[in-house]
């Protein structure tokens, strides 16, 4: 079962809504949710691949009208590489590729589009490895402890650098079952750090993410909405990921 991309832009006018999916592959099953004013900038995907379960979560950053071409691209190459790349940094290499071969060959006429992206591998081993391309730290939550999967050298967005002139570090831990990892894209446009985005939540989170995988979610996505709301900041995305056993 896959999670899948979210291309279609709503028209002019026409009313946005919420969007959440899950996916199961293998053992991990990943929720993500968009909520009503940032959707249409988002994709996803999860694939289980020989390698274990693969993700791509990410955002386009630039013009509306072409915010779909350019996730279209970069999904992809993710379907394609995924499940036969070796490196999890090839799979993300040829995700940034793809975006930037569209606008070379003229697919973006309003200007450049950037991505934000999480490139995530959960291995039978246990191994969580991450790719983190311009987005705030993730979360690792493994009972009542909290730990920031701080990447070992901050990334820009892909569009920033050339595809292939940088091999993005790749963050690896350990993740076991009854953990969950939090992945929040922070205020939309803003490289913010995990203390600030989850600043009103980072206590509550031991509570807000045990117990049965759906009422967590709800209590996630009602608990972010309301702390958005406080901070007047733009609605901002997630994904959780609950390895099993």
């Amino acid at each position: 079962m896959k999670i899948p991309g979210t291309l279609a832009q709503p028209e002019s006018g026409a009313p946005r809504a919420a969007y959440s999916a899950y996916a199961i592959a293998g053992r991990v099953t990943a929720f993500v949710h968009v909520p009503a004013e940032a959707e249409g900038r988002y994709f996803h995907e999860t694939l289980r691949t020989p390698h274990g379960m693969r993700l791509l979560f990410g955002e386009i950053d630039g013009d509306p009208k072409t915010a779909g071409e350019s996730a279209s691209l970069m999904l992809g190459a993710f379907r394609r590489s995924a499940p036969v790349a070796d490196d999890l940094a090839e799979v993300a290499n040829r995700s940034a590729a793809a975006l930037l071969g569209g606008y070379r060959q003229g697919a973006y006429r309003h200007g450049a589009n950037l991505a934000r992206i999480f490139v995530v591998q959960h291995g039978d081993d246990a191994t969580l490895s991450i790719i983190n391309r311009g987005y705030p730290a993730p979360i690792l939550v493994s009972g009542r402890q909290l730990r920031p999967l701080t990447p070992p050298l901050p990334m820009p967005p892909v569009g920033v650098l050339a595809p292939g002139s940088v091999h993005p570090p790749v963050l690896t831990a350990g993740a076991f079952p009854g953990d969950r990892i939090l992945f929040h894209t922070g205020a939309a446009g803003t490289p913010t750090a995990p203390d600030e985005v989850l600043s009103d939540l980072r206590l509550r989170l031991p509570d807000l993410l045990q117990g049965e995988f759906a009422a967590t979610t709800e209590r996630l996505v009602a608990a972010l909405a309301a702390a958005d709301h406080a901070r007047h900041i733009p609605a901002t995305a997630v994904c959780l990921l609950d390895i099993g056993h």
